[in-house]
């Protein structure tokens, strides 16, 4: 019986090395390799998998949920805002597009509180450049 017990703990953290060295790409904490592990193990019994198929497809959902974070990530960085939406933090550097479609890298100073629309920008050569209405979009240069 003890021998039993034994080979079963022995079984159990083969698996759980195994398991673990799969999802080592994944910076995941021991927590969270711990529920992982549990979970694979559990989706082996349930569907009948042999351990090696339920290591497959955990990392499948894995890598395809990693592939949306990258590229939502992309897109949420190269997104143009527009002014009326939001406007950047004062004194940040971001790159600016006007109505024509010119991009320059510019920081916003000051918004004229009686006219919306009205924002006094500083250049990349830090000269004042008064833009009312051209500028539409903004978008960060690096995300913090």
């Amino acid at each position: 019986m003890i021998n039993s017990e034994k080979k079963k703990m022995t079984e159990q953290m083969r698996t759980s090395a195994r398991i673990r060295r799969n999802l080592a790409s994944f910076e995941f904490d021991e927590n969270e390799l711990s529920e992982i592990t549990e979970s694979v193990i559990r989706l082996a019994d349930a569907t009948g998998a042999k351990l090696d198929k339920a290591i497959s497809m955990t990392l499948t959902v894995f890598k395809g949920a990693a592939k949306s974070a990258f590229i939502a990530g992309v897109e949420f960085a190269r997104r143009w805002i527009s002014v009326d939406e939001e406007l950047p933090e004062a004194e940040e550097y971001v790159f600016i597009k006007w109505r024509g479609g010119y991009i320059f890298r510019a920081k916003l100073i000051e918004v004229n509180a009686e006219d919306d629309v009205a924002m006094r920008w500083v250049d990349q050569r830090d000269g004042l450049a008064d833009i009312e209405s051209p500028v539409t979009h903004w978008r960060h240069i690096e995300l913090k």
